[in-house]
């Protein structure tokens, strides 16, 4: 009896950190937002205010550069994470975890959009930057 009680926390804990990657990852939508934010500010510099010197070109593509690549990294390190606890969880249990059985054509579809986003958004991100930074030194 205690060693299934011991499982069940087992579980619940592994659950719990699931559910904290899962939700962290939905946080990433807002920082994609205030990052985009960001880039308009920058991109739209009056001159007056701040000559665009060749340091300052640098400086500016370096920083904007940093931006989509830690989005990108921290996209990443969510995902092994999520993995990772997947897997203990199925280790503990001793069977694969199907999340979407059952579930209907537009569900599924709808789950594999929802889990997109963050990257879609970033790909846009990187794009945007991409595009600024080429202004910057045109």
């Amino acid at each position: 009896m205690e060693n299934r009680d011991d499982e069940l926390k087992f579980l619940l804990l592994k659950l719990q950190a699931l559910r904290d990657v899962v939700k962290a990852k939905s946080k990433i939508i807002p920082t994609v937002a205030s990052l985009s934010a960001t880039v308009l500010i920058v991109a739209t510099f009056n001159n007056e205010l701040l000559p665009l010197t060749h340091g300052l070109k640098v400086v500016l593509s370096i920083l904007l550069g940093l931006i989509p690549i830690s989005v990108i990294l921290y996209l990443i390190e969510l995902e092994v994470a999520t993995k990772s606890e997947v897997k203990s969880i199925e280790d503990q249990l001793g069977k694969k975890i199907v999340l979407d059985e059952g579930w209907s054509c537009f569900k599924k579809v709808l789950n594999h959009l929802l889990f997109l986003i963050p990257y879609l958004g970033s790909a846009i991100l990187l794009l945007c930057i991409v595009y600024i930074i080429v202004q910057i030194w045109i």
